[in-house]
């Protein structure tokens, strides 16, 4: 196995699980979080060593996740990362859960870029030595069956459904970075949606974008709109588009 290349088996456990039973969206987030964290600290450029070494910290920009099946609890899986690419101030990093057999159960493709500390610019990953080449495959961020290019920004298309709410940004949003950990933009774009939903529908399809920071104490605003399977969530900090997010939910049967 090539030494970029992070695997660890483990249990979907009670914590890691929804009202469902099965492992929770945000918490597939979670695993895929951890995932490219490990898999990176593997190769060296974990977020605390390349805070310590270049006053810099990765970010997450994009991501899109295909989920074939989610696996219940107890049950055991198989996380896999990777980096597949350097593109100069981006790599791409494939992570998959499969069950026991080897079956895939969620693909996701995550784009991270790395920012400097002091200037909030991006860096240039040559200036951490991050690998060139010799990745375990080549690609960009897509998956089969999965369109490319990130969440349209033109919602005319999508119905407004009056779902909206607010939320102040606390102490627990707030990860290493002093800012919203991607995780919680997910979340609260995922409480725009009944429990309901999440009991009568199947998530076939994520896809998000990562847009600006948010520090403690900022008052952000949720909003969804639908169009068919599909719903765009989007957050604003005042007026300026934070995260927005795609996702494709079919009822349960079909």
């Amino acid at each position: 196995m090539s030494n970029m290349i992070w695997q660890k088996e483990t249990t979907v456990s009670s914590a890691f699980t929804d009202s469902t039973s099965q492992l929770g969206i945000a918490q597939t987030c979670y695993l895929l979080q951890d995932g490219f964290t490990e898999c990176l600290g593997d190769m060296g450029y974990d977020g605390i060593t390349v805070r310590k070494k270049y006053n810099a910290c990765w970010v997450v920009t994009k991501s899109k996740i295909q989920f074939i099946r989610r696996p219940v609890w107890n049950e055991k899986i198989v996380v896999t990362s990777y980096p597949n690419g350097n593109s100069g101030v981006r790599t791409h990093v494939v992570t998959e859960i499969a069950d026991k057999r080897g079956e895939r159960l969620v693909q996701a493709v995550q784009e991270l870029c790395v920012i400097d500390l002091s200037t909030h610019k991006l860096m240039r990953l040559s200036k951490l030595d991050f690998p060139k080449e010799g990745f375990p495959r080549g690609g960009s961020l897509s998956l089969p069956g999965v369109p490319n290019g990130a969440p349209d920004p033109q919602v005319d298309a999508f119905n407004e459904t009056g779902t909206q709410y607010q939320q102040k940004i606390y102490s627990q949003h707030i990860d290493m970075s002093n800012h919203v950990n991607n995780v919680e933009y997910i979340k609260m774009a995922l409480n725009l949606f009944p429990t309901t939903t999440f009991r009568t529908h199947d998530i076939t399809f994520m896809e998000s974008s990562f847009l600006d920071e948010c520090p403690e104490g900022s008052l952000l605003t949720m909003t969804r709109q639908d169009k068919g399977v599909e719903s765009l969530c989007t957050i604003y900090h005042e007026n300026r588009l934070v995260f927005q997010m795609n996702i494709c939910l079919r009822p349960i049967g079909i």
